[in-house]
């Protein structure tokens, strides 16, 4: 029993491990991903983070005022005034005839 209970951990070991797996899932989570880098004025639809069952998930197009860096969030001008959205939440706007 006292065997199992001083067995040599590494620690240095284990946190290069764990670091490895990390990079690994982020790099396996990002591999399908699309970056955008969003323009003043550029039209974005906006995700709905509560939809019902039969409300459309994207909202918009709404136009981008002032975009604050690449990763954290963008104002958006609606109705109401400017509202700050995180750029997991937007999408670019394409129109089209095949588009609704």
């Amino acid at each position: 029993m006292n065997s199992l209970i001083k067995k040599n951990i590494n620690f240095n070991e284990l946190k290069e491990r764990k670091r490895n797996i990390a990079t690994k899932d982020l790099a396996n989570r990002n591999r399908n991903r699309v970056g955008y880098s969003y323009k003043k004025y550029q039209l974005v639809l906006v995700k709905d983070p509560t939809p019902d069952k039969l409300d459309e998930r994207w909202q918009g197009p709404y136009a981008i005022t002032r975009a604050r860096n690449r990763r954290n969030y963008v104002v958006i001008e609606t109705e109401t005034g400017q509202v700050r959205v995180n750029i997991k939440r937007i999408k670019p706007f394409k129109r089209g005839k095949h588009v609704v």
